[in-house]
């Protein structure tokens, strides 16, 4: 349960690297038919401890069947690095697929959950499928390039979000509250009896 929990919610954890200790998302991508989780900029696996979120028994992992993929993976990591590197509970998943020899295909989503619970308790869940494609001009510009459409898409997923949030906030939750008089002053449940909102709510006798 808590390992599908960890791979649905993109859950980071913090690994021991070859130099430094890194931060390895947990995903359905780079969970191996072992278990065990792969590391791509470290080239390690290594055991993790779903509950506590703490890795143990690392070991050297060479994948050569990508291989050959690696310079592209390097040139999306260190471009993906640059744009952000934390993003709290924003979710998002991209692939990028070579259908033609001059052109890039991005699929993907993203997805934003959010919970407020200091002054109520309200929950926000929203996704955005993505489909995009564009030419393919070289190596050299192929990962700012696609950087630049994750950066395009999840700028106009959060305005739109924003907005619907204004619009719900001007609106919709207006029109779920009880209309009583505003008099910017606690109630003082003591006295209740004395407010005129409470003579209006007494059941009325036929």
């Amino acid at each position: 349960m808590f390992a599908e929990h960890n791979k649905r919610n993109f859950v980071p954890v913090l690994v021991e690297g070859i130099e430094k200790p890194v931060v390895v998302i947990i995903t359905p991508f780079n969970v191996l038919n072992n278990g065990r989780i792969y590391d791509p900029r470290s080239k390690q696996s290594f055991e993790l401890d779903h509950i506590k979120l703490e890795a143990f028994d690392r070991a050297s992992c060479p994948n050569a069947d990508v291989e050959e993929l690696e310079s592209r993976r390097l040139s999306l990591q260190e471009s993906v690095d640059a744009y952000i590197s934390k993003n709290g509970h924003w979710q998002s998943q991209f692939a990028v697929q070579f259908p033609k020899e001059d052109e890039l295909q991005i699929d993907g989503w993203i997805q934003l959950k959010v919970h407020y619970y200091e002054d109520g308790n309200v929950q926000l869940f929203s996704k955005k499928d993505v489909n995009r494609t564009i030419p393919f001009t070289n190596e050299a510009t192929f990962a700012n390039d696609v950087v630049k459409v994750v950066q395009e898409e999840e700028e106009n997923f959060q305005r739109n979000v924003d907005q619907s949030r204004r619009l719900m906030s001007e609106f919709n939750f207006k029109g779920l509250r009880r209309q009583l008089p505003v008099t910017r002053s606690k109630i003082d449940w003591s006295k209740m009896v004395s407010y005129r909102v409470a003579t209006e709510l007494k059941p009325q006798t036929p």
